[in-house]
């Protein structure tokens, strides 16, 4: 599976990549719909996670110029993933920190892909 997308990166200090990819989303979802992007978290580091916003095997038309208009820092990266060995989870996007907390208890990911819907569910595939 291929990952295409815009890549940045956030910092997780004190949990604020929380609120700082909830706002990239936002932004993106305006542009792009809501349902029609997922996000890869990857490349963990002691403060900072990279995150890229789009699709899996086919890239989305993306105007390079408008979105560093917006974020200056953004690339374009295509991310190759595992076929299989994901796990599921299910729930409310205001739930993300514990259901994250509760993914975490049993270690840490290698990759998550995440998609939010706009009756406020999301869907959380992990691979460790």
């Amino acid at each position: 599976m291929r990952f295409c997308g815009i890549s940045r990166v956030f910092s997780t200090e004190n949990e604020v990549q929380y609120t700082d990819i909830g706002e990239y989303w936002d932004w993106f979802s305006s542009l792009y719909g809501r349902e029609n992007i997922k996000g890869l978290g990857f490349g963990w580091r002691e403060h900072s996670i990279e995150y890229v916003l789009g699709t899996t095997d086919h890239p989305l038309k993306f105007d390079m110029d408008k979105l560093r208009e917006k974020y200056p820092d953004c690339i374009y990266k295509e991310v190759e993933l595992p076929d299989s060995g994901w796990k599921t989870y299910a729930g409310q996007a205001e739930n993300l920190s514990e259901m994250y907390g509760e993914i975490y208890e049993e270690g840490p990911l290698k990759y998550e892909i995440e998609s939010f819907f706009e009756d406020g569910s999301c869907s959380l595939e992990i691979y460790r």
